[in-house]
């Protein structure tokens, strides 16, 4: 139906394996690759909640931090309340 069947189904057997290794090699990297996004995706959730506390300390305050007004002098009182 479908024609007569091949004798051999890989008609180019050596080429598997020469190209083994590196197909290993090319999955470990991408492995390590995606391990390595996940790690970073992991610490960037850590990162947004660290800088949201922060955040929230700096409203918090009575008085703008000293750090503020060196770089900005127009920051006053008056923008924190």
């Amino acid at each position: 139906m479908f024609g007569a069947p091949l004798t051999d189904p890989n008609p180019f057997p050596g080429n598997n394996l020469a190209l083994q290794q590196r197909l290993y090699d090319l999955r470990s990297e991408t492995k390590d690759a995606f391990d390595e996004a996940k790690r970073l995706e992991a610490r960037w959730k850590e990162l947004e909640k660290e800088q949201k506390e922060v955040y929230q300390v700096l409203l918090s305050l009575s008085t703008p931090p000293q750090f503020l007004s060196d770089f900005d002098p127009s920051v006053s009182l008056r923008s924190f309340s």
